[in-house]
This record gives structure tokens, sequence and C-alpha cells, in this order.
């Protein structure tokens, strides 16, 4: 499996909703003039607006939707990985291939 593959897959499934910014990197901001800005913000997302996850996965779902052959194992992950996951979508994916010998082939890719 190539090194792109397991990179996507790893995004897709540690992907999260939280602002990095202010969780793994806060000490980074420590004494910079934004820090100030950024903790005055709203910590949440808009609940209207479209989660970042859901963004991402759509994102990857739009740019392999023509490669589903080379990267089958990624365009479930990403209908699976919405929140809230979209299993029906993903089973459809794995219900739509043909033959066990194709199935196979493609699964392993």
């Amino acid at each position: 499996m190539s090194l792109f593959l397991l990179d996507v897959q790893a995004i897709l499934t540690e992907s999260r909703e939280e602002d990095v910014s202010r969780t793994m990197y806060k000490e980074t901001n420590v004494g910079l003039s934004f820090a100030n800005d950024l903790d005055s913000q709203p910590h949440q997302a808009d609940h209207g607006s479209v989660s970042k996850v859901n963004r991402i996965c759509d994102a990857f779902l739009n740019a392999l939707k023509n490669r589903t052959s080379t990267h089958f194992q990624n365009v479930v992950s990403a209908h699976v990985c919405k929140t809230p996951s979209d299993l029906d979508a993903g089973l459809s994916q794995i219900a739509g291939l043909r033959s066990e010998q194709t199935s196979v082939q493609t699964l392993l890719y």
C-alpha cells in the first residue's frame, strides 16, 4: 500500500472538530499579540455551519470520486468518518463491488 493511501487514511480517521491552535499548540501562543484575540473568540464552531470533519471528508470524496478502484478504502472511510456517520453510503460502496475476485483485489489494493 502506498504512503499516500496511508496518509489519506490517517487524515480521515484522525480528524476532529477541535481547534488545535487552542488545544495542542496553545503553549506556542503564549506572549503573542494575537493570542488574546484567539482567547476572545468563541471556542465552538457555529452550530449552523458544516463541521470541519464533514468538510474534509466531502473534499476527499469529491477528489476521489473517479478513483474508487484505487482508493476504495479511503472512500468508504470518508463516508464512515463523517459526523454523523454516513453508513448507508459506505455500505453502498461495498455492496457495489460486482464480483468476488474484484472485491478482494479492490479491498487489498
